[in-house]
């Protein structure tokens, strides 16, 4: 998982399956690792609600989107949710994608996703 956590209260949610897939590649010049999206699907126990929570880390250099570039990356992330999200669960994806607001993964990932939140680099 390279480096990656997801957490859930247990008292109000159900584990139903979670793994890690490989999704992206630093750059050659750059290179780190192999970059991860680690994925949960939750069930709510009091609510019929189910959640597909993804956590990933994006590739370096910034903006570049590592070895295969930002769309391909955007489309390794919608792979993963297509082949292990189920219909009518909530999807939620976040990260530190390593990527400006206007990067190509970004923008293709909320041609089909809704953004709620973007962070500042420091």
């Amino acid at each position: 998982t390279h480096g990656l956590c997801m957490g859930y209260k247990k008292s109000a949610w159900t584990l139903w399956n979670m793994a890690s897939d490989a999704v992206a590649e630093d750059r050659p010049d750059l290179y780190f690792s192999v970059r991860s999206a680690s994925w949960m699907q939750l069930h709510h126990l009091e609510e019929d609600a189910h959640v597909f929570f993804v956590n990933h880390h994006g590739p370096l250099p910034i903006d570049i989107r590592g070895l295969c570039g930002g769309m391909d990356t955007a489309f390794n992330l919608f792979k993963l949710i297509s082949e292990h999200a189920t219909e009518g669960d909530a999807i939620i994806l976040v990260g530190d994608f390593i990527a400006g607001s206007s990067s190509v993964t970004v923008l293709e990932l909320q041609q089909h996703l809704h953004r709620a939140y973007s962070g500042e680099s420091n």
